[in-house]
Formats: C-alpha cells, structure tokens, sequence
C-alpha cells in the first residue's frame, strides 16, 4: 500500500511547504543537478539556527525543476538525508526523472507530460512492531534493452545493496515487495559495498567490496535470471 495517498502524508507535505518555503529567495540554491538537455534540478534546504544543516536536524527540501532555464515542476523532500535525481529516456520514448520525496520510497516524473507517481510504503511509516525497513533509494541506472532499473542504495545502517526493477511502465507503481535484492540472489550480503558499474542488453556488472575503503573484485550476472527470482 501507499502511504501517500494518506491525508496525513498529503497535509503534512503541504504544510511544511507553506512553513518553511512560503517566502523562499530563489536566487541562492544549495545544491544544483545539471543533465543532458538543458534540465537541471534546484535544491533549496531549510537551515537550522545557526545556518548550517546538521544530520540530527529535519532537513527539509524544496526541489524545482527546469529545462532551458524554464521552471517546469516543483517537490518537497522531507528528509533530506538522501536525495536520489536520475534522468533517462525511455524504450517508449519519453524521458523520466526519478527523485524521492523522502527517505523510503521513490517518486517518477515523465519529463514530457508532467505526469507523476509519488510511492512511499505504508510498512515504513507504521509504528512500532508494525514498521519494516524498506530500501533507500540513492541513484537509478535504466536498461533501455530490457527496462530493468538497477537503484543503488541501502537499508538504514545496513551495507549497500541494489534493487532491481520491472520498469517497463514508469508511471505504474512498483511495490516495496516486487522489488528484487541483488544481496538475496546472489548471497553477497558479507560484502559492505555493492555498486553498479554498467549493463549491456543481457547482463548487469557489479563491483563489491568488503570494507568502505575499496573494491575486491567485480562480477556480472544474467538479468534475466536475476528478474526471475521470486521472493
């Protein structure tokens, strides 16, 4: 299920958004994400007291999409811990933007449109002996041979992973359950890093590493059978 579609999830967007960015000065942005075609995405983070931003503080993110210099969309991330900006075209012929509006699950914007899907699982947002980790996503890698999505990421504390995705239909949600662990399929949960590194039309290459300081050795692996594991 998702936890977007919550009036809870939906008021407490909008009214950190008409809290902290109401006034905002659009002339000094954090951080600016350039890609190919003249998009780039402006970041804007609120700053603690004292001007700086602090991990224990909520770093709350407006986010604003251009072309050209043209403003085209804007979003609010409300946890600003990861921020995930990946643009691809599409087998069909569109182009997409990949982003999160906070820390657990993933929203697709279709570049062309303006067509959008927020997903946030419900899991991570229940309390207590309800709630269950779900994956963060940090950067996605589009396979235009076969629309698998290769996200890198982690689980909160936990070594880094990559979930592998049906992305053959980019503005349909793709639940938390559907998503396949590269670290379950091919039992390399001992190794601390996992990266991508490429895909070709039949197989993914990653590299690992045991420690955060380097790399062991890189492997590549079928995406067909990795797509055919069933949780």
């Amino acid at each position: 299920m998702n936890y977007y579609m919550n009036e809870e999830c939906i008021n407490k967007i909008n009214t950190i958004k008409e809290t902290y960015f109401k006034d905002l000065d659009l002339s000094n942005p954090s951080k600016i994400k350039e890609f190919d075609d003249g998009y780039c995405v402006k970041v804007y983070t609120v700053l603690n007291e004292l001007h700086i931003i602090s991990i224990y503080d909520k770093r709350y993110s407006l986010c604003r999409l251009y072309k050209d210099d043209k403003f085209l969309y804007e979003w609010i991330n409300i946890n600003g811990s990861t921020l995930c900006l990946d643009i691809f075209k599409h087998s069909n012929g569109h182009k997409y933007l990949i982003y999160n509006i906070d820390l657990y699950g993933y929203s697709v914007l279709e570049l062309d449109t303006l067509k959008n899907v927020n997903y946030l699982p419900i899991e991570s947002y229940k309390d207590g002996d309800e709630f269950d980790e779900t994956f963060i996503f940090c950067d996605a890698h589009y396979n235009e041979y076969n629309d698998c999505l290769a996200v890198e990421g982690c689980f909160w504390s936990a070594p880094d992973s990559i979930m592998l995705l049906d992305f053959k239909e980019p503005l349909k949600i793709i639940e938390a359950n559907k998503w396949i662990d590269m670290n379950d399929v091919i039992g390399k949960e001992r190794y601390h890093n996992i990266d991508f590194e490429s895909f070709n039309k039949d197989n993914i290459t990653c590299i690992f590493g045991q420690n955060a300081q380097g790399y062991d050795f890189k492997e590549t692996f079928s995406i067909k059978k990795l797509m055919s594991h069933k949780k």
